[in-house]
Formats: structure tokens, sequence, C-alpha cells
């Protein structure tokens, strides 16, 4: 069996513990994990899951890339999981750096995660290439027509997103934000869990419903078969070379059509559903990166599995300075 040490940043956060527990969903990887967080262990429930815990500065400070190859150096670590958005950028611009230790990082390359990043980059390259996808702005456009969604051009989950009635509604926004403008598409929101190889091709697409969302967070997801959704994730996925896991999210219209509008480099904090719908995608994208053998599972999840999630707790003891 193979051993290797893994490490996950943002370890506090949903999408790390998903990630956690498909590497301890399996028996084929000896898998060592440690975890990194801006905070304390002790304020850091996702601390006390990992074999072992740094605390790192946060990803603007200038040292953050230094912080995580000493800590890869130190531990010898094969592969280093990044699942914070903020995080992306400073870590696939160290790719280099990381590569000299013989460090794999489980991001696609540079160009793909500024296009994943950048909503507006997103929407030029779904647009460039045809695929179905909301009208989007970085200005109001003349005479609009509201409502609208109002983003954070680069935020993350739901933080930010607000829907705009009215020119007022603009005016209250945070001058400080940059934001992009889109228009609105009614229907069945869905989000789907992809794993691309390292040579670009896909491995698993797996589209669920999302049903109930609490601060940008599935809370309530179906698995769900639409040959559209999944064919176009393919080639949106094959189209920007993306490589490892990913995460898209699309509003089926009442007509059928799939518009899409985000895609992340990154799993999605639901990615246990797909797990337990038979794709283990954290098991595969780890085998992938070692080169071992991994089977194309697309069409291959279990249907109508459900989610349903509650909150759980984790205590210890600390002090407040």
């Amino acid at each position: 069996m193979a051993k290797i040490n893994i490490l996950i940043t943002g370890i506090g956060s949903s999408n790390s513990l998903s990630f956690i527990k498909g590497l301890r969903k399996q028996d084929e990887i000896d898998v060592t994990i440690i975890g990194t967080d801006i905070y304390e262990k002790e304020f850091s429930a996702g601390a006390y899951f990992v074999d072992k815990f740094y605390k790192v500065p946060c990803a603007a400070d200038p040292q953050f890339a230094v912080f995580l190859l000493k800590i890869c150096k130190e531990n010898n670590v094969h592969i280093v999981v990044p699942v914070i958005d903020e995080e992306f950028i400073p870590i696939s611009s160290a790719r280099d750096d990381f590569g000299r230790i013989n460090v794999e990082i489980m991001l696609p390359d540079y160009e793909q995660v500024l296009d994943c990043h950048d909503k507006f980059r997103t929407y030029q390259f779904l647009t460039k290439n045809g695929f179905p996808t909301p009208k989007t702005w970085i200005d109001i456009p003349e005479s609009p027509k509201y409502p609208l969604l109002m983003k954070p051009r680069s935020g993350r989950g739901s933080k930010g997103v607000k829907t705009i009635y009215d020119a007022n509604d603009i005016e209250r926004r945070n001058k400080t934000v940059e934001y992009i403008y889109q228009e609105m598409i009614n229907g069945k929101e869905f989000t789907i869990d992809t794993l691309s190889g390292r040579d670009g091709k896909i491995l698993a697409v797996v589209p669920r419903i999302r049903l109930e969302t609490k601060n940008g967070n599935s809370t309530k997801s179906i698995t769900v078969k639409n040959t559209d959704v999944e064919e176009i994730c393919i080639d949106i996925c094959e189209t920007l070379g993306l490589k490892g896991p990913a995460n898209l999210q699309c509003m089926v219209a009442d007509d059928g059509t799939p518009y899409f509008f985000e895609i992340n480099s990154r799993i999605g904090s639901a990615v246990v559903l797909t797990i337990q719908a038979g794709i283990n995608i954290p098991l595969l994208a780890v085998k992938d990166i070692l080169g071992m053998k991994v089977e194309k599972m697309v069409g291959r999840f279990k249907e109508n599995v459900v989610m349903l999630r509650y909150w759980d707790e984790v205590f210890t003891l600390a002090q407040i300075t």
C-alpha cells in the first residue's frame, strides 16, 4: 500500500473536512494528513481531524507560500490540496518552488486558476466558447432589466452576493468591492462535482440539485442524472484545460437549458454527497497525481442519493488573550 503525506489548507472549512472524509473512507492509500488554518488549533474544528496541525498566516501575507513550503519540507509532503479561493493565486504562483521539493499542487495551471477565480474572466471564457451563460457586465448596462444579481468579481460562495431591484440598491453597495452584474435565470440550481486527469481529460462528473443552502453551502442536495448538464460540464472542463477536482454551478431554466455561471478549481463543500453516491473524488484525485490507474467514472454514480446536513460540535479548552 502506498504511503503519502498530504497537506490540506483551510482545515476549518467544510470543503477541507469533506476532502478529509473522502481520504478516511478508503483503504487503498495510507495517508497522513497535515492541516493548516489561520486560527489557533483551539479555534479550528478541523484541526481535530488531521494527524498534524499548523497555524499559518492568511493568504494575503507575502510569507504565506513560504510558510507552506517550510511545512512541506519538514513533513515530506507529497501533495498540497488548497481549498480556500484566496490561497489559489499565491500557491499557484509558487508552483515551481513546490516542484523543486517534489511537492505536487492539486490545482490547474495558473491561467486556468485566474479564469476560475475572476468571475468576469469566467464569463468571457464561457461566451467565447459558446457555452450558455447568463449575460454579465462589469458596469450596469443602460436600461437594465431588474432584478439583477450583484456579485464580487473575485468572491467565493454566496458572500457579498445580492439581488438588486433598482438603482438605489446599486448605490448602497460596498464601494471598496469590485462587482459584476448578472442577469437572473429562473430554474433549478445545480452544482456539479468534476474530476479531470493530469492529461486534462474528464474522469468523473456528478450533478446534484441544491435543494437548500445556508451561507452558500448546500444543506440539502440530491444527485441527479442530466445528460445535457453532464455533457456541457465535460466540454467546459476539457476546453478550459482543468486538472484535478472542480466544482461547477448552473441554473437549468424551465426550457431545460443549463446556464453556467461558476467554475471553481477546487472541490465543493458537499462533495461528501458525491462520495456517498459512489465517486470518491478525493481518493481518485490523489491516485491520479500519484500516477496510479484511475478508470473513467462518468455516468457511474448513484442517482437520487440525498444529503441532509446537520450541525455537530468539537469541544476543547482555550484561553482568549
